[in-house]
Parts: structure tokens; sequence; C-alpha cells
């Protein structure tokens, strides 16, 4: 599994390169901005952010077709308390 964090996706923000994420799964959305049912000003306005809220009213068969896009996850840094 490869991780990133949200400031190297923040970076992937253009047609050219268009990451998203959405429950701290990252996906490369870049071929798909043409496809969007929604239009691809929709991905491009959202590109390189977390759409969580966005994508969680999305149906469970358009969630399913978002798997063929992931490219990762979000790298969560835990702390430990040495008390």
């Amino acid at each position: 599994m490869t991780f990133y964090t949200l400031e190297e996706v923040g970076s992937h923000n253009t047609k050219e390169s268009c990451w998203i994420v959405a429950n701290n799964i990252v996906y490369d959305a870049t071929a798909f901005i043409n496809r969007h049912p929604g239009g691809s000003y929709v991905l491009l306005s959202k590109a390189g952010t977390d759409v969580s809220k966005h994508f969680a009213w999305h149906s469970t068969h358009a969630k399913k077709l978002w798997a063929k896009h992931k490219i990762g996850e979000i790298q969560t840094v835990t702390k430990y308390c040495h008390c």
C-alpha cells in the first residue's frame, strides 16, 4: 500500500494530475475528468482536496467504480503517550 500526505495530494490539483481524497483513500481522477457524469468542473474544482462529504452521497455503484482509481491512502500519524 502506498501512503500519501494531504500536502502531497494537494499538489495534484490540475487537469494533468488530478487527485482527490475520500474517507482517507487517495484516488487519481485524472483519467476520469472528462467522463465524470457531473462534468469536468466538478472534479477540477475539488482537485487536490478531501471530498469525503461529497463522496458520501454517491451511490454504492458509483463508489465501486472509483475503486479502480485508488492509488493509496492518507498517511496518518499516531501519537503515543509515554507517560
